[in-house]
């Protein structure tokens, strides 16, 4: 009899004899179909559920309120930088792990072009600038002792530039701080909306937008910061005393100088204004009193005594044992800090320590406040007048 042959049902499938081919029946491929699914259901849920832990806190805020929230919290965006340098006793490079650690601030603006046109509603979150540069050591070029005549300059990656003084970045208040921004995005009234939107919004910038939400226009605002850099800026020798640290002096006359020349202050016809309440703190020392002020409108004086006073110009004050402060007249001609300094001629009912006083009656520290005034010098900086009389020193 002939061997026996398998029956066809156990047959290899006709022309897969040799050829490696494995025959699977119908319910293992279900069963392999079915975990397939099951794992990308999972993967899935595992994606969901991660964003859902990272984006805790907001799913939180919709569950409690019921409604989308909008001022929302985000950090430093990775790739972020900013080194600062110059007048510093090092510099200082900070990457984006650092730059997280700073608090943030939520800054709403309005912007408007130094030509007047209006260039939209946004909202921002960013670094206020006075966060990052409070714990920055400064240095003193030529024995100087304090950092409020120096020149704060931030540089975009392309070269472009925008100056602030020391004083209105390190002494002002801070309710609307100048800032560096990470994120921006357009106000758009909630009505207007055309449905809520549950996720996390934002529109994280590629660089660090430099913004100055006090000020009317967009002059000072500056994309794609990179750098700050600190300069002590330097009159010619003779224009006014030099610093002379720890003495005591009083200020018996008040010049306003330009191009070198000295003229007597006029307050003819300048009318006063009386502050009945200001709290004195200072930078250093803490609480250091309740003042009540007379005086002139510091932005009136200088219109009286120096002709075509322009936002392009700067101002150094300086009393009379050579200590000097830096002021953009930008800030005093179209800001409401500027609006509130005062030359103070009566405090508590008599003059002044030192018989002049400058009073800056917004700023969070007096510090850049001075007693004994006797000097004030209008100037342009170099990059607006070929011919200034400024130097830009550095030890950078």
């Amino acid at each position: 009899m002939p061997a026996c042959s398998p029956g066809r049902d156990n047959a290899e499938p006709d022309g897969a004899e040799g050829k490696g081919m494995t025959h699977h029946p119908p319910r293992l491929r279900a069963r392999r179909l079915f975990l397939a699914f099951g794992v990308g259901i999972l993967l899935v849920l595992s994606i969901l559920g991660g964003y859902r832990l990272w984006h805790h806190d907001y799913y939180e805020a919709v569950s409690v309120t019921g409604a989308t929230p909008i001022a929302l919290y985000s950090a430093v965006p990775g790739g972020f930088g900013l080194t600062v340098a110059g007048d510093v006793k090092q510099t200082y490079v900070f990457g984006g792990a650092a730059l997280r650690a700073f608090a943030t601030t939520r800054v709403r603006t309005k912007e408007v072009s130094a030509a007047g046109k209006f260039e939209g509603d946004f909202i921002y979150l960013g670094l206020p600038v006075f966060h990052v540069l409070e714990g920055i050591a400064p240095a003193y070029p030529r024995g100087g002792d304090n950092p409020l005549d120096f020149l704060v300059t931030f540089e975009a990656a392309d070269g472009r530039c925008v100056h602030f003084s020391y004083g209105e970045l390190m002494m002002a208040d801070d309710a609307l701080p100048v800032t560096l921004a990470y994120s921006r995005v357009p106000l758009v009234p909630p009505k207007e909306k055309e449905k809520p939107g549950y996720r996390p919004p934002g529109e994280m910038l590629s660089g660090f937008r430099l913004i100055a939400p006090r000020e009317p226009d967009t002059s000072r605002y500056l994309d794609q910061v990179t750098r700050v850099l600190y300069r002590q800026v330097r009159l010619p020798a003779g224009w006014f005393p030099e610093r002379r640290k720890g003495e005591r002096c009083v200020s018996d006359r008040l010049v306003c100088v330009e191009g070198g020349r000295a003229t007597p202050a006029v307050t003819a016809g300048l009318e006063t204004v009386a502050v009945p309440r200001w709290v004195r703190v200072g930078h250093g020392r803490g609480f250091l009193g309740l003042e009540q002020l007379e005086g002139y409108p510091l932005g009136a004086f200088l219109g009286r005594n120096f002709d075509g006073l322009a936002p392009e110009d700067w101002l150094m004050l300086v009393a009379c044992d050579g200590y000097r402060v830096l002021y953009a007249a930008r800030e005093i001609l179209l800001s409401d800090a500027g609006a509130a300094m005062l030359l103070v001629t009566q405090m508590n009912g008599q003059a002044p320590p030192g018989g002049r006083m400058l009073a800056c009656l917004t700023d969070y520290y007096a510090d850049r406040g001075l007693w004994g005034v006797t000097h004030v010098v209008r100037f342009r900086m170099p990059w607006d007048d070929l011919f200034s009389p400024a130097k830009l020193e550095s030890i950078e």
